[in-house]
């Protein structure tokens, strides 16, 4: 599961992370770290353990590896401390107050849902 948008998910339907992920069958969950107010770095989660038997290897061979280790301390802290869900409802409710302010300029409208990005502006 690519996670860029997990935490604003998990935010705005008032869920558990284990109700969106593994017990929905999701193996593995990306985690971005840039998209949760990181400044780099994500985390990978393995639900399935044998899925990451050679998953060091393979960051290792992309060049990876020291980037993904040297910031998993930041990632984890950020699930720790509850920041990741508290950054993604503030987005959420940044993105509402967006659309209300759009929505009161004469001419101009959203062109899609506040569910998902990117967002365009579009004259009526």
């Amino acid at each position: 599961m690519d996670g860029a948008r997990f935490a604003n998910a998990c935010a705005s339907l008032g869920c558990q992370p284990a109700e969106m992920t593994w017990k929905r069958g999701v193996d593995v969950l990306c985690f971005g770290g840039t998209k949760n107010g990181m400044a780099a770095g994500e985390a990978v989660l393995f639900f399935d353990r044998k899925l990451a038997a050679d998953f060091d290897y393979r960051c290792k061979q992309a060049v990876n590896w020291l980037q993904r280790c040297a910031s998993f301390r930041s990632v984890g802290g950020m699930l720790e401390s509850g920041a990741w869900l508290r950054n993604a409802a503030h987005a959420n409710r940044c993105a509402r107050y967006f659309a209300a302010q759009i929505a009161a300029i004469p001419g101009v409208r959203l062109t899609g849902r506040l569910r998902r990005t990117p967002h365009f502006l579009k004259r009526r």
